[in-house]
């Protein structure tokens, strides 16, 4: 009748949303052959977005529909008819059941050419946490284009600490990059402050907000939590993060993310977030830490890697850092270039920035 009831007679530690996404994975292989089809699957989906869109829509740092498609997304289908309905469910969460609208065809579109790029061999410029940082962007893709390639992966962060948000974004969508969605990207997208965000990452993304376009923050709000073409796997924050883009790897972080990609079978991991450059690697031991300017992966079972940060240094690091990667043949180069920053600078101080942001381009600190 195209109600959704809920019952549940236990209470569980609040796990952004794993036990209840299995729970979901569990009804499908249960109930898929005798009556949970492809149609049902689509109704279901839909009232399961809203309801999840309006229960959790207060809550920061989340965007609950999306959480629980990846989270499903991760589980086990077997093939044929739980599969194909697991799909439309999923694809209903990500993408909603409007084929119209802008942002749906986003996902879908970067989606199928990030799985298209890591079965291929043909360079890509890995960059992350670009932050609204136009005078930094420009220099990386010069040096990109000079190299003759056309492929642009974003980590995330594309606004945010920065004054150049605008630019930014239409720079990128102009040569083509795909993009995963960051925690700065979430709060000016959605409106939502993110909990872990420091006042004056808050102070930017309030400042952002009303500087762009409700385009812009419909495509930003519209950007995939997480890319997934095995070996390979991309996220903004750390793979162990059930939420995606809040958790960082660090030191710290190194041996739960690395067994979470044994775990589930992956053996290389994109991420931005921390803006330290480096791979954490092993091989089946303790973990080393590679910042070399070429790096062959294929030495290594599990590798973390973080092309560093092109708008904002962090680790003592000045300039603007990112990533040269070939698929196939797990080949990474690391670069870090310098550029002018009196501009981003200037445009800082004109707009009453927090000093520490500007102190953090001159000093990576």
């Amino acid at each position: 009748d195209d109600v959704l009831y809920y019952l549940d007679d236990d209470i569980f530690e609040w796990d952004q949303f794993n036990a209840f996404s299995a729970l979901i994975a569990g009804w499908f292989r249960r109930y898929s052959t005798s009556w949970f089809s492809v149609a049902t699957a689509k109704a279901f989906g839909g009232i399961l977005k809203q309801h999840l869109t309006h229960y959790f829509q207060d809550v920061a740092g989340i965007d609950a529909p999306q959480v629980v498609a990846e989270h499903l997304h991760g589980m086990f289908f077997p093939d044929g008819a739980v599969q194909e309905a697991a799909g439309a469910l999923i694809a209903v969460l990500r993408h909603g059941d409007n084929a119209g609208v802008e942002e749906n065809h986003q996902q879908f579109d970067d989606l199928d050419t990030f799985s298209r790029y890591f079965y291929e061999d043909e360079a890509i410029a890995i960059l992350a946490d670009v932050h609204a940082n136009l005078p930094a962007l420009e220099v990386v893709l010069t040096e990109v284009r000079c190299r003759g390639i056309d492929r642009i992966f974003v980590l995330g962060d594309l606004v945010g600490y920065g004054p150049h948000p605008k630019a930014c974004i239409d720079l990128l969508k102009s040569v083509g990059a795909i993009s995963l969605r960051g925690n700065h990207d979430h709060a000016v997208g959605s409106g939502k402050m993110v909990k872990s965000m420091t006042s004056s990452s808050s102070w930017t993304a309030d400042w952002t907000v009303p500087r762009l376009s409700e385009d812009d923050r419909r495509y930003l709000r519209g950007l995939p939590l997480r890319m997934i073409s095995r070996p390979w796997m991309a996220v903004h924050g750390a793979p162990v993060d059930k939420t995606f883009f809040n958790a960082y790897v660090y030191n710290g972080t190194v041996d739960a993310n690395i067994a979470w990609l044994k775990d589930h079978g992956y053996r290389f991991a994109l991420h931005g977030h921390s803006h330290l450059q480096g791979v954490y690697a092993t091989n089946g031991g303790e973990s080393v830490c590679l910042k070399d300017q070429y790096i062959d992966l294929n030495a290594y079972q599990t590798n973390l890697i973080c092309p560093g940060s092109v708008g904002q240094p962090r680790g003592g690091e000045i300039g603007a850092a990112f990533a040269i990667l070939k698929p196939l043949s797990a080949q990474l180069e690391l670069l870090c270039l310098p550029y002018d920053m009196s501009e981003v600078i200037q445009d800082m101080v004109i707009e009453g920035f927090p000093e520490q942001l500007m102190q953090r381009l001159k000093t990576g600190v």
